[in-house]
């Protein structure tokens, strides 16, 4: 960096103002790299592999940065005046370090919207294959153009940036307030349908056990149609249409098949979480993924919203869990209810005068 000196200042007058007038280095870039997403399971193997090595060249690149960052550390910084080499020196390695950064900055940001891509088209094909089955099936075109409606609105909603110990300490009120007689009270006079409550799950069901208790078909039937989902899914691996009752209580249903069971097993609809209330004032449950109550924010679990009513000037609602015993009752407000939610809910209407037939 240079001084600007009238030519009428002589040279020692020059060499006095580099000795008092204090250094002005470049400034330090204080930019944060966002936080790097994951690599979502289940995508095709050559966009993994993609994105594999790109995660290999953000590592290299935040070594790189680390480094800049390291030389710059070890560099003298106080005593030094404008104008000198010891000024160059410092200027070009906070510059090292403020390119370094924001070399890393950019390609963690192309690799975050390269892995939301992959994920939007890995979706969109989900989606296309489950409408090409539905369409496929003995339903008339008002049912199947409900399943398309219903696939493409399934949406993420809820708190994005709630945490593992945030969605703990929600499960952790709610297990707690089992006992609590003014919310049961509360709950008893508020508007919805009801728990009619099919047990209590012990593998990895849950889908089932919530379709089974949105809908009041029981959970025999309601398994026996998601076997036949499975078997039939091309969506899903060899492995797990070759043994699909292993594969549901194994993994569990995706958002879309729970779409499809439902609309199975009657009508579907999705609605946001602002149409919660309503819906079940309607009368009608809602089957919603919440991440579940270890905090694993990279898993869901199925449950049934069964009612809701107002307490302490909040908006509540009562939950029907297949973790707990099929008489105990769960509640949470709206405010927390937002921190575990997964995603928009799916509303099951029973169609009258119509017996829930199975897959083929």
């Amino acid at each position: 960096m240079s001084i600007s000196l009238p030519r009428v200042f002589s040279s020692l007058l020059v060499c006095f103002s580099l000795l008092l007038v204090p250094a002005r280095a470049e400034a330090l870039s204080t930019d944060k790299a966002p936080d790097i997403a994951a690599i979502p399971t289940g995508l095709p193997a050559d966009q993994t592999n993609a994105l594999l090595k790109q995660l290999a060249d953000l590592a290299a690149l935040r070594s790189a940065f680390g480094g800049a960052q390291a030389n710059y550390n070890s560099t003298p910084r106080t005593g030094i005046v404008v104008g000198s080499a010891q000024e160059a020196n410092l200027n070009s390695k906070i510059a090292a370090v403020n390119q370094a950064r924001a070399a890393y900055i950019s390609a963690v940001r192309k690799f975050n919207r390269d892995v939301a891509k992959a994920v939007a088209a890995e979706r969109r094909r989900y989606i296309r294959m489950m409408s090409d089955y539905t369409h496929r099936l003995d339903w008339g075109k008002e049912k199947k153009d409900r399943v398309d409606v219903a696939l493409n609105k399934l949406a993420p909603e809820g708190d994005e940036n709630a945490t593992p110990t945030m969605v703990r300490d929600v499960w952790t009120r709610m297990f707690a307030r089992e006992s609590d007689k003014d919310l049961a009270a509360a709950a008893a006079a508020g508007d919805g349908p009801g728990f009619p409550g099919m047990g209590t799950q012990s593998r990895q069901d849950c889908a089932v056990f919530a379709l089974a208790n949105a809908s009041g078909v029981p959970y025999g039937l309601v398994a026996a149609s998601a076997t036949d989902l499975i078997k039939h899914a091309e969506w899903r691996p060899a492995a797990d249409q070759a043994a699909p009752e292993q594969s549901f209580s194994r993994r569990g249903l995706n958002g879309g098949e729970v779409i499809i069971m439902a609309e199975t097993l009657g009508q579907a609809t999705v609605v946001p979480s602002t149409d919660f209330p309503k819906t079940l004032q309607a009368g009608h449950r809602i089957l919603i993924s919440v991440v579940p109550s270890d905090g694993d924010m990279d898993s869901a679990h199925e449950v049934v919203l069964a009612k809701t009513f107002k307490h302490g000037g909040e908006t509540w609602f009562a939950v029907m869990d297949s973790n707990q015993a099929p008489d105990q009752r769960l509640y949470l407000n709206a405010r927390e209810l937002n921190t575990i939610l997964w995603e928009n809910g799916v509303v099951f209407q029973p169609e009258p005068n119509r017996t829930a037939p199975l897959l083929r």
